[in-house]
């Protein structure tokens, strides 16, 4: 049998169905406001949850950024000038505002203490054995580099970024120094 003839047996057997089985009026129309008043009712319910979903991924994006920052601002605390070695904040932008004197005191200043630093921590890691060789070497290359933004500054006074760039070669060097002298053990 080919299609054509199954579908002739088919529209045979469905004529000789009784009638009484048949409805009484069209329910495609009720069929069809069913579905739609359906699909209606579930939009209607999808749009509260999304715009939840939107809030909250947008409250959520805002809370991440809010973390990181104050991450960053917290572990880098050498941003926008803030001092980092000796821990007290302060601005390289307000020693610059009252002039060239009180600048270069101020690296003066921060030099010194640097100095200070760096020899507590080198009395204090001269016994211990330090686990890299050559450490010396990298801090002596830093010293120069400190010493030669030190000598830019003589010259530029009021640039900021020279200052910030000192203040990280200092702490560099205490780094460089705490960090030879631990155990790779003791970092774990």
């Amino acid at each position: 049998m080919n299609d054509a003839d199954l579908e002739q047996a088919l529209d045979q057997q469905i004529s000789q169905l009784p009638k009484a089985i048949a409805p009484q009026r069209d329910l495609w129309a009720g069929i069809d406001n069913a579905i739609e008043h359906q699909a209606q009712q579930q939009t209607d319910k999808v749009k509260p949850r999304s715009v939840v979903y939107r809030l909250s991924a947008v409250a959520a994006g805002i809370a991440v950024f809010g973390f990181s920052a104050w991450m960053v601002m917290t572990n880098n605390p050498t941003i926008d000038g803030i001092d980092s070695i000796d821990g007290q904040g302060v601005v390289a932008q307000q020693d610059m505002a009252n002039g060239d004197d009180e600048t270069l005191n101020y690296v003066n200043d921060l030099s010194s203490l640097f100095e200070q630093q760096k020899q507590a921590l080198l009395v204090k890691y001269q016994d211990t054995p330090s686990y890299v060789d050559n450490w010396q070497g990298q801090l002596d290359e830093l010293d120069k580099a400190a010493e030669a933004i030190k000598q830019a500054l003589v010259n530029d006074p009021t640039n900021a970024q020279l200052i910030k760039m000192l203040q990280q070669t200092y702490q560099q060097q205490l780094d460089l120094i705490n960090t030879v002298n631990k155990s790779p053990w003791q970092t774990i």
